[in-house]
């Protein structure tokens, strides 16, 4: 048995060491920012599961969205008020981050009867509608996308992604305006 958990210690870590989506440079003012407002949790603590979810949907949102060269999630201790997730505003133009909260995502899933992976893959989409909707204002001051309610907008991408795989069309063409620029 003890074997067994160090080979999943060790495997964890090679996984994390490989995909640095997780990691945040202890030095930077975004990382004592966190630690400070939320406490970041020990990824070698956090559900593995959970990790492994969070992976996928990054992957998915990166094959799909081709905004960011960059991304991270973090695992905090506590976002608050029940929150699954939180984008880390002002992050957009340079390496969006997503706070993600494991013990409030695993409540989330077993209150509303939805798979764990559910649960991790449609709180990290909707967070990142927020980073694609901040930079799209940041650099046209919501030309391109098309939205009265912002958190509406998220919540749409946030599901047309999760079950159809596509996004939507305004978003097509931010992106495609987006790169003309970069």
């Amino acid at each position: 048995m003890k074997d067994l958990k160090q080979f999943i210690k060790t495997t964890i870590r090679e996984f994390l060491n490989e995909n640095i989506e997780f990691l945040l440079d202890k030095e930077s003012d975004e990382y004592n920012h966190i630690t400070n407002d939320y406490g970041i949790k020990d990824i070698n603590k956090v559900h593995s599961d959970i990790v492994k979810f969070s992976k996928e949907a990054i992957d998915t949102f990166k094959d799909k969205v081709d905004l960011f060269d960059d991304i991270k999630i973090v695992f905090v201790n506590n976002i608050g008020g029940g929150a699954l997730g939180r984008f880390r505003s002002g992050t957009s133009s340079s390496t969006p981050i997503v706070l993600l909260s494991e013990k409030d995502i695993l409540k989330g899933s077993k209150k509303y009867d939805v798979p764990l992976w559910v649960a991790v893959e449609t709180t990290i989409f909707h967070e990142f509608g927020h980073a694609i909707c901040e930079l799209e204002y940041d650099v046209f001051g919501y030309e391109y996308l098309e939205y009265g309610d912002e958190e509406e907008w998220v919540e749409n991408f946030a599901y047309e992604l999760h079950n159809y795989g596509d996004i939507p069309n305004d978003l097509e063409n931010f992106i495609r305006e987006y790169k003309k620029q970069n």
